[in-house]
């Protein structure tokens, strides 16, 4: 995969490989669509997961990255089952944030009841503010973040923006089954997992269309903001 050129409009932070599919995938595929650039950051390899293993979910995120039109992806390698807020994670962060320079960040909640993605979220909101701190040392020169935004896993909460995926939801689910060994296989015997349940792609499906019926779209994926958004003109608020 090629690199990301400095200053990427998206980087998207998951703790484990398809985090960023489920939560956002959609608002991915419209940012790139659009013609904008997007990064994936997945901070551990998911080698805890009860199904699968980490060379496989490798394998199954270069075919997703695919799918999503990513300019690059990495993996930073922490510890799955074990992500911390840290000074050592905090730093190998800020010098991915400075790398890649982007306008927006977007992570899971650190509210979320799954503990690695709680803490991805606090360790993120803390990375992309040292990221600018000038006396902080690290790798690159020091990047103001635009804005912070936390997707939806397990937590629910009102979203502070739904962004409207209806015309590229299909290959939201595309990207989405790529991780083939965290999902249901009836000819495969394994233990029992939320991702891996017989249903859940219909009730992502069904969350996606609950969020998009609130903006009057068939399919949203909302986000919660460490801030209230501004605009610069209200007029930008009115669907194209």
């Amino acid at each position: 995969m090629t690199e990301a050129k400095s200053g990427i409009d998206v980087l998207v932070i998951g703790a484990h490989p398809d985090d960023a599919e489920i939560a956002c995938g959609g608002t991915v595929l419209r940012v790139a669509r659009g013609g904008g650039t997007v990064a994936v950051v997945d901070l551990s390899a998911g080698e805890c997961a009860t199904r699968g293993s980490a060379s496989t979910r490798r394998e199954e995120a270069k075919r997703a990255s695919a799918v999503l039109g990513l300019a690059a992806r990495e993996n930073l390698g922490l510890p799955d089952c074990a992500i911390r807020d840290t000074e050592a994670a905090r730093l190998e962060l800020v010098v991915a944030i400075r790398r890649y320079r982007p306008g927006i960040v977007i992570a899971p909640h650190p509210r979320d009841h799954h503990p690695d993605h709680a803490a991805a979220g606090r360790l993120v909101a803390a990375a992309s503010f040292l990221s600018g701190v000038g006396g902080v040392e690290a790798e690159g020169e020091r990047h103001r973040v635009g804005a912070v935004l936390f997707y939806m896993m397990h937590h629910r909460f009102k979203p502070d923006v739904i962004v409207d995926v209806s015309d590229v939801y299909e290959e939201k689910i595309r990207a989405v089954r790529c991780y083939a060994s965290q999902l249901h296989d009836p000819n495969v015997r394994g233990n029992e997992t939320l991702i891996a349940s017989e249903d859940f792609l219909d009730r992502l499906r069904a969350r996606n269309r609950y969020y998009g019926e609130a903006i009057g779209a068939s399919y949203g994926e909302g986000l919660a903001s460490r801030q209230p958004p501004g605009v610069h003109d209200i007029r930008s608020l009115v669907n194209q």
